[in-house]
């Protein structure tokens, strides 16, 4: 099981951030952070990853977005 951890005020920052250009790109991936993901979430990868700035943490969120981008693509094909 998964602790919640909440963030700390740096971390909540950078997912301040994250959020916004999530909303900002809604339609172009993004709308998976913005509506999926929980703080806490974001906190792990931040964690893992060693993130400590927006910068970091955009470049490292474009790459995961892309992922789910895809997998979402796989799936549509054989839905439609």
């Amino acid at each position: 099981m998964t602790t919640k951890k909440k963030p700390t005020p740096e971390q909540k920052e950078i997912i301040n951030g994250l959020q916004k250009h999530a909303l900002a790109h809604y339609e172009e991936g993004w709308d998976m952070l913005y509506e999926a993901w929980e703080d806490y979430e974001i906190v792990e990868v931040l964690e893992e990853k060693d993130i400590m700035t927006f910068e970091e943490a955009l470049e490292e969120f474009t790459k995961i977005m892309g992922i789910c981008g895809e997998r979402r693509a796989e799936v549509q094909s054989f839905i439609f």
